[in-house]
């Protein structure tokens, strides 16, 4: 791979450090690298996403409509969408262990371009891994105190929990109560996922990837959200802090490891794991997800992995952050 990024001069290592902002800048790049294993066949693809400004016409488009998430609480937070474009290159498939010139036969150089909800890739799931350590670290101190254990549950969806479990939810909640901020971070991280989802949807190449690790709707999902109230998110594994050196950041980045499953009328069709920081530029592109694993709960069918190698400001704004040493 790293041969193949060589010849179209793409940078496969080092991040820039993040600027303020909330938005997709044209002359910012992000370069991934996608594996898929699937019985004895690894294969692997490069991906560049490089925003840019819309066109006259796209200008002219409708924005994405609002979106209405509610919480376990009983609680509902409104989302609004923004259309931003994205070029978006895909190298690949490149086939592991081969040979260089065998690995190459197969691939190809595609490139398209997509309009996406910038909204949704904004919205981020650092601050709701934020969240689920509060809530771990206020069970562990119940259970100091009153010898007895609590688990904090919290779901989020696209329609109103039950009024039992919302009231359920709120009595267990006797150390535990997330804020407005949280709850809607909560929620919105659903929607930061189905962002960055929607973006490897508009990937040309990598559509069957996505389809081998699980037969979830995806453009259903990406299209129409709103209607799809069997989609729940549920994180059942706690979150772990990451060393952000491991991952090419600088020190002191917040990076965090989130693990959750993705169920459809109920019944688990994907288990993840997603390693996640702020979405702030140059980030955004990958609603700050920098690494992401899946496969299916029974262990069957491909394991795909996705990781962030390069995150880059437009060349003006950028403050180079030195690659780590192998």
């Amino acid at each position: 791979m790293i041969a193949a990024a060589a010849k179209p001069n793409l940078p496969v290592a080092g991040f820039d450090a993040t600027v303020a902002g909330n938005e997709l800048r044209p002359g910012d790049r992000a370069v991934a690298l996608v594996d898929q294993i699937a019985g004895q066949h690894h294969r692997q693809w490069l991906v560049v996403l490089a925003p840019r400004a819309l066109s006259a016409e796209e200008q002219l488009r409708p924005p994405p409509k609002e979106v209405r998430m509610h919480v376990s609480t009983g609680h509902a937070y409104s989302y609004d969408g923004q259309n931003a474009a994205i070029a978006i290159r895909c190298l690949g498939p490149y086939l592991v262990d081969a040979d260089e010139a065998t690995a190459a036969v197969r691939a190809k150089d595609l490139q398209a371009g997509a309009l996406v909800n910038s909204t949704f890739l904004g919205l981020g799931l650092d601050e709701s891994c934020r969240m689920s350590l509060r809530m771990e670290e206020a069970s562990r101190l119940v259970a100091q105190r009153e010898h007895r254990s609590v688990n904090f549950t919290l779901s989020a969806g696209a329609t109103p929990f039950p009024r039992v479990t919302a009231a359920g939810e709120l009595r267990t909640k006797e150390a535990f109560i997330p804020t407005e901020s949280e709850e809607r971070a909560f929620a919105g991280s659903f929607l930061a996922l189905v962002g960055f989802v929607e973006v490897g949807m508009r990937t040309p190449g990598l559509n069957e990837v996505l389809f081998s690790v699980t037969d979830i709707p995806w453009l259903s999902l990406v299209s129409h959200i709103a209607q799809l109230p069997q989609i729940n998110i549920a994180y059942r594994a706690p979150v772990r802090q990451l060393v952000p050196e491991d991952w090419g950041l600088p020190t002191g980045t917040p990076l965090y490891a989130q693990p959750f499953v993705l169920e459809v009328n109920g019944k688990p069709a994907l288990l993840c794991q997603i390693a996640v920081m702020s979405p702030r530029p140059p980030f955004r592109t990958s609603a700050g997800i920098v690494g992401i694993a899946a496969q299916r709960p029974d262990g069957t069918g491909a394991q795909l992995s996705i990781r962030l190698l390069a995150a880059r400001l437009a060349p003006e704004t950028a403050t180079p952050t030195p690659a780590p040493a192998n």
